[in-house]
Order: structure tokens, then sequence, then C-alpha cells
């Protein structure tokens, strides 16, 4: 008995500026070079987003170390912590923080001078979050200003983005969804005018409107894993990858896009 023949032919469908649908077609008769209705056995579709780059200031893939890949040389020097295996279970691709010592500080580069609408992108894991609050990422100087992904002080294992501007006033959206059960998530902060808001897996957590967008600008080094005016108890105990920020407001496709990024 003759097997059939397997072709897989795949076709690009470009639907955006930031994202492509792949076409896979199984055929089972016939040769690469033909295509006839009766010869298909399935059609599959795959959408994969490309890297959103306008308005990009730092950006840490951590490939083994902590470069920006950004290319505005806001390098990160880490301490204690140990490559990992990523969501794509590719190793050496993401970073491990102990909870007690490891953290990544970065170089306070012109671009990091943001004091308006801000995006800040994280994918996180983790199983456990005490009552105390533990920080993904933060820029937050000794003068009480600036901002930060982390979460609350309950044990609701939930995200929050919140911070303090010019104004010294404090700033706060807290998310509902929980994070901690030791699986891969992308977790986004954004500022845009007077809304701060936190986004978990590409749905808006929560929001909340404040009086005024005063500078959220600060003199802190941008810190990965713990927070930035003194680490304290505030050290991560989880993985982080693929951290970026933006000096714009994202929109809600465009997170989508970074959410599905190589076919998530």
């Amino acid at each position: 008995m003759t097997r059939p023949l397997l072709i897989l032919f795949t076709l690009t469908l470009s639907f955006s500026a930031f994202s492509q649908t792949k076409m896979f077609i199984n055929k089972t008769n016939g040769t690469s070079d033909s295509l006839n209705i009766s010869d298909i056995k399935s059609i599959t579709f795959k959408t994969y987003s490309s890297s959103i780059t306008n308005g990009l200031v730092a950006y840490y893939p951590f490939n083994g170390d902590a470069t920006d890949a950004s290319g505005n040389g806001n390098n990160g020097t880490p301490s204690n912590c140990t490559p990992t295996t990523d969501r794509f279970g590719i190793s050496n691709r993401a970073f491990s923080f102990n909870g007690t010592s490891s953290s990544i500080v970065c170089a306070n580069g012109q671009s990091l001078q943001i004091s308006a609408d801000i995006t800040v992108c994280a994918w996180i894991k983790t199983s456990t979050l005490p009552s105390s609050s533990k920080v993904v990422i933060s820029k937050y100087d000794a003068s009480d200003k600036g901002w930060l992904i982390d979460t609350p002080n309950n044990s609701t294992g939930t995200v929050m983005f919140d911070g303090r501007d010019s104004t010294h006033t404090y700033r706060s959206s807290t998310g509902a969804t929980r994070i901690d059960d030791n699986k891969w998530h992308l977790v986004v902060g954004q500022r845009q005018g007077t809304t701060w808001a936190i986004f978990v897996d590409t749905a808006l957590s929560a929001q909340s409107n404040v009086n005024n967008g005063s500078s959220i600008q600060n003199s802190a080094p941008l810190t990965i894993g713990a927070q930035s005016s003194g680490a304290g108890s505030t050290w991560w105990n989880g993985l982080i990858d693929d951290v970026r920020i933006y000096n714009r407001a994202l929109s809600i496709d465009e997170i989508k896009a970074l959410y599905h990024e190589n076919g998530w």
C-alpha cells in the first residue's frame, strides 16, 4: 500500500504593522508545486508578532546577560541572579531571582528620564507571594518619586503599578488577577495622562484616575527584581524575562502583540 505524501505549505498573511498570520496547509497528495482543494488534509492559522520599537527606550531579553537590546545603552549588571529557562523552554533566556539578594541594576541613561506617559512590560513567574510588597521592576528614588511594578502589602497574590509624582502624591492601580500560580504572565504597568493602569496577560486588570499628570521623572537607577531606593524586603522571588520600557502608552493591540510574540 502506498502511503500518502504529506506536504506542508506555509503562507504568510500580514494584517498589521506589528503582526503576521501564517497559514499552514497539510496536503496528503500531489506535489509541493500544486494545491488542489481535494488534497488538503488540514489548515492551521498561527499569528506571530514582530517587536514593537516605537518609543522603546530599554529592552532586556536576558539572552544570557542584561544587555539593553534597544540600543540606548541602559545595560544592567546582574547580582546573584541565575540564568534559567524562558517561557518557550529555551535555557539561559531568563533570570531567576532568589528573593533575598538578587537584582539587576541598570544604567540611568537619558532615555529613561521619562516624565509623562510610560509603559513598563515584563514577563514574570512565581509560585508564592508573601504579605509584604515584592518588586518586579522599579525606578523610584530617595526623594519618594518614581514608579514600580510590585505586589501589594497583602496576601492577594496580585500585582500593581504605583508610584509618586512631583507632588509626592501616591498613585496606584492594583490588579485583581492572581499571578502566584507558577505560570508565566505578562504584566504591563502604564501611565497615560492622568490614568494609571495595570494589565495582566493583555487584560486590563485595574486602572485609576488622578487629578493631575505631574512629572514622574527621577534620579534613581532602573532596578529589576528589587526597589531602586534600598531593596529592604522587596526582593523578587521568581523568574523575570523580556523587560521593556516605552516612553509612550501602548495601545491594547500592541500589548496583545507583545503577549503573542514568537507564537505564545
